[in-house]
């Protein structure tokens, strides 16, 4: 059953083919029996592991934490009489203390995590879990404060408070109690910590410790022993375009005490440790389907001036096993390698092939590795496929349409395509998924139902008009309520809509004018395009030309010919029943530039005076209508048709107050599409 003693056939063999660095280790049956027993009790405690992690750190938890530290079969057995001498006698008073020192650090660590501003944390010197911040200033210290597996081994933890950026926080909660007695003095210390993962991951980090130092009445023996754990499995919150989540998993026990007998000293460390690179697979349906884990466990025990390997050169004494497996999302082991394992003493280093005791490292390995993976994995898996219950912007991937969403105008009864990708929020890069859920909206119809999508080919929907456009500020369009990734699912309700259609007003006048004599002509083809604020405005050219309409001595007659402005300012449609009835438009001519004379009647003619002959007899009749705040004359009561482009016309006559006699058409069309242009032409 031994490990070591099946490698000791092989060191031999192991010295021929290693580097010169590499050294055997001389061990007698005591020396490989006192590693055995090491190895025995790393398994050991990782069947412990497995009953304790199944939730946070309870209360519970705690208490059998405790108990542990208050044994004695975990230390080395040269240094448990004088363990057993320093603490036994204030085993009454730790107990009673215990459940009030827990409740101080619990206190604690609910008053931190509610008076701690966003934009600052508490950070354990050295923790691997947080990046320290550019600068900060020089915070208190608090060294009553025992760690968990944060702290560094060769130095004393502490905490401090820094300021940082706002996305994560330590809460830490600690507590302690020292009584004293007529057998000495006694203190125990807790610490409680929580990371909160910042916005961009899912998991947990959390870590407990706590401290017991006694020591006798008459100082004969003092010392005291420590116990940290840390619990993390940290994932991103978003896989990649590729289906990738990358996280990282570690399970530590820290178990340490230093005992002082007289003037020897002896200090014994146990750290028992797993820790794991993860890599989930997500499906096209946006479910993990397997992840790949590469596991180190490492059980090492140091002592100095005494210990469990007392025979051995140096004072640590380190077993690793290393494993790559694969899991299934419920946390059972699909395909796992053959471990490697090594055993070092100090310097020296061999390493052996697979028995028993190795596969039961890796294995035990594995298993706590897949329950963290389990958590973690589940929880980001439950949170990108629920993206409708998160905030705005926190979803994974979002729906990516070309052309953009109300940039295409498509005539009633046509189609036109619409490409659709999945992209992630994060990078903005396509990824593999399928489409489905469509619906269709205010008479859009997009097809077909279900439909998939990649980076090269993304999906195409074939979206066809309805006959009646209805409200240009509500077009028709098609939703889009299910698509699945492998970078996570998208929100319901993604609607893409046509343009609003854009339109084209022709303007036919003609004015012929009673008092002064002139015939006068006003033509414009004004390209409309809708706007959310105004409605359909435009702006185009209006051309007119004045002529005389009589001749006789003694009038006024009118000429000229020019361009001139034509805006139309607003364009308000009104619906009734969902069909549109009236086009309120607003539209305001610019001044027409003309030239009125007097034909002779006695000598030479009057010099010609200029005049806007028809913009001023246009106006005339409607000025008291001129809406000042949309800049333009109300036209109304267009009669609807709705034939082949033209969708309303109006006609208008007046006597212009009997100073003219006018007749004006306006004509509303759809805009026709640009023909296109043949392979090779151009001009």
């Amino acid at each position: 059953m031994s490990f070591v003693l099946s490698l000791i056939p092989s060191i031999a063999f192991a010295q021929q083919t290693t580097k010169p660095s590499d050294r055997s280790l001389p061990l007698n049956a005591e020396e490989q029996r006192d590693i055995h027993d090491h190895i025995i009790e790393s398994i050991r405690l990782q069947s412990m592991w497995m009953t304790l992690m199944a939730e946070p750190i309870s209360e519970k938890r705690s208490r059998l934490f405790f108990d542990q530290i208050l044994s004695n079969d975990w230390l080395s057995p040269d240094v448990r009489p004088a363990f057993d001498r320093m603490l036994t006698p204030h085993l009454p008073n730790l107990r009673t203390m215990f459940p009030q020192v827990e409740q101080q650090a619990r206190k604690e660590l609910e008053r931190r995590r509610q008076a701690l501003p966003n934009a600052s944390w508490l950070e354990l010197d050295e923790s691997p879990a947080i990046v320290r911040p550019a600068s900060y200033p020089s915070p208190p210290t608090f060294n009553r404060f025992f760690p968990s597996g944060h702290a560094a081994h060769n130095r004393d933890p502490h905490l401090t408070l820094v300021d940082g950026p706002m996305g994560g926080a330590m809460h830490t909660g600690g507590g302690s109690m020292t009584q004293s007695s007529d057998k000495g003095s006694a203190t125990l210390s807790m610490m409680l910590d929580t990371l909160v993962v910042d916005n961009e991951h899912v998991g947990s980090d959390d870590g407990y410790g706590f401290g017991v130092d006694a020591e006798a009445k008459d100082k004969s023996v003092s010392g005291g022993g420590k116990f940290g754990m840390k619990i993390r499995a940290v994932v991103p919150r978003c896989p990649t375009a590729e289906g990738i989540l990358s996280g990282d998993a570690q399970l530590t026990v820290d178990v340490s005490s230093s005992v002082t007998e007289g003037d020897q000293t002896t200090i014994s460390r146990k750290v028992e440790s797993v820790t794991a690179q993860t890599e989930g697979q997500v499906t096209d349906e946006a479910m993990i389907k397997e992840i790949r884990v590469d596991v180190t466990f490492v059980s090492e025990m140091t002592t100095r001036g005494g210990g469990l390997v007392k025979h051995a050169t140096a004072g640590t004494t380190a077993v690793r096993a290393m494993v790559k497996a694969v899991l299934d999302p419920g946390g059972g082991i699909l395909q796992m390698s053959t471990p490697t394992c090594t055993v070092s003493q100090g310097t020296n280093v061999i390493s052996g092939g697979l028995d028993s005791e190795c596969l039961s490292m890796a294995r035990k390995g594995v298993d706590i590795i897949a329950y963290l993976a389990k958590k973690a994995y589940g929880e980001a898996e439950d949170k990108w496929n629920k993206p409708d219950d998160q905030q705005n912007g926190s979803e994974c991937v979002k729906l990516h349409f070309t052309p953009p969403t109300k940039t295409e105008e498509v005539a009633p009864g046509q189609s036109t395509d619409v490409k659709t990708e999945i992209r992630t929020v994060k990078s903005a890069q396509p990824t593999w998924g399928r489409l489905s859920e469509i619906e269709d909206y205010r008479g859009g119809h997009a097809s077909p139902a279900s439909v998939g999508t990649a980076p090269q080919t993304p999906a195409v929907f074939r979206f066809v008009a309805p006959s009646d456009l209805g409200d240009p500020n509500d077009p028709p369009g098609f939703y889009v309520n299910k698509g699945t990734s492998r970078a996570g699912r998208i929100k319901s309700k993604n609607l893409w809509q046509m343009a609003a259609p854009s339109l084209v007003l022709e303007f036919d006048s003609m004015i012929v004018g009673t008092v002064q004599y002139g015939k006068s002509h006003a033509r414009a083809v004004v390209p409309l395009r809708y706007t959310r604020e105004r409605g359909y405005v435009g702006q185009g050219p209006l051309y007119y030309e004045t002529v005389p309409s009589l001749t006789a001595p003694c009038i006024v007659i009118v000429e000229g010919k020019g361009v001139t402005t034509f805006d139309v300012t607003a364009g308000l449609p009104q619906r009734r029943n969902g069909a549109v009835v009236d086009y309120g438009l607003f539209i305001r001519p610019g001044d027409t530039d003309e030239i009125g004379r007097v034909t002779p009647c006695k000598g030479p003619p009057p010099p010609p005076v200029p005049t806007s002959f028809w913009s001023g007899l246009f106006n005339i009749t409607r000025f008291v209508t001129f809406n000042w705040q949309l800049a333009g004359f109300p036209v109304n009561g267009w009669t609807i048709v709705n034939q082949g482009d033209v969708l309303a016309t109006k006609i208008m006559t007046t006597n212009c107050g009997k100073l003219c006699n006018e007749t004006t058409t306006m004509t509303l069309k759809r805009k026709p599409k640009p023909a296109a242009q043949p392979a090779g032409g151009g001009p």
